[in-house]
């Protein structure tokens, strides 16, 4: 797909996403290739210095990388169907979630006469009104300015004077069986093209997925860290089942 503006955010948000996830595989020992073109399976994770080197034997990943900004504490991913009975096909699937908590800062007041409270950095629910936090949240899924155009303007005027200056990103993966349990608890939820992964975080900051059933499934250390996707022992990392406790 060509980069335009309807897809640019995406488009970046996506590869950072992406180079991410990479620097933490290259970081724990393991190369990280990009696949070009991409057809569903965005990265195959090697051993191959490791194999010369420390005489492993041969494995490999193939990780989907998805990203999601977080607004007012939820998160969305959706997959296409087709791509994700692609990825489970390879050998050693991961779907890889990346959460962008994002960090805005206002506009120096000696230019916009701002408070000194606008110049510091807030999270977005600290921050932001309702209507440019929907705005943003409905951004990641490609929704046309020329849907509401009053509506969109309206909140662009809001939020002219902020930029945004970073993020905290939140990582979770899913290994083929923990994908599969996912499917069968309603928490990789259905819809007509595409699946969906849908999060929250509680009163504590704590993430959480939450099932069609409305029920919130707390996911297991392990999950948030790549280095467990990685352990040897007993393939530890790739064999797990479960991947989360349920309130």
């Amino acid at each position: 797909m060509p980069l335009n503006e309807e897809n640019f955010e995406n488009f970046y948000r996506g590869n950072s996403a992406e180079h991410i996830v990479s620097s933490q595989i290259f970081f724990h020992g393991f190369e990280a290739h990009k696949y070009n073109p991409d057809f569903g399976v965005d990265l195959l994770v090697t051993n191959k210095a490791r194999q010369k080197y420390f005489s492993e034997e041969s494995i490999e990943f193939n990780i989907q990388v998805k990203s999601s900004l977080v607004v007012k504490s939820r998160a969305s991913i959706s997959i296409n169907k087709e791509e994700f009975a692609h990825l489970m096909q390879q050998n050693n699937p991961v779907l890889t979630l990346v959460l962008f908590d994002p960090e805005f800062i206002g506009q120096p007041s000696l230019y916009n006469n701002l408070n000194p409270h606008a110049q510091t950095l807030h999270s977005m629910d600290e921050w932001l009104d309702n209507t440019w936090a929907e705005q943003i949240y409905h951004s990641q899924y490609n929704v046309p300015k020329s849907r509401n155009k009053c509506e969109y303007l309206k909140n662009k005027k809001a939020a002219n004077n902020l930029a945004l200056d970073g993020y905290e990103s939140t990582l979770f993966w899913l290994n083929k069986n923990q994908l599969k349990k996912a499917l069968e608890l309603g928490v990789l939820q259905q819809g007509k093209d595409n699946y969906y992964l849908n999060l929250a975080k509680d009163d504590e900051g704590t993430w959480y997925f939450q099932s069609t059933d409305y029920s919130s499934y707390y996911p297991y250390l392990e999950i948030s860290h790549l280095s467990y996707l990685f352990l040897k022992k007993h393939n530890y990392g790739i064999e797990m089942e479960d991947f989360s406790h349920s309130f």
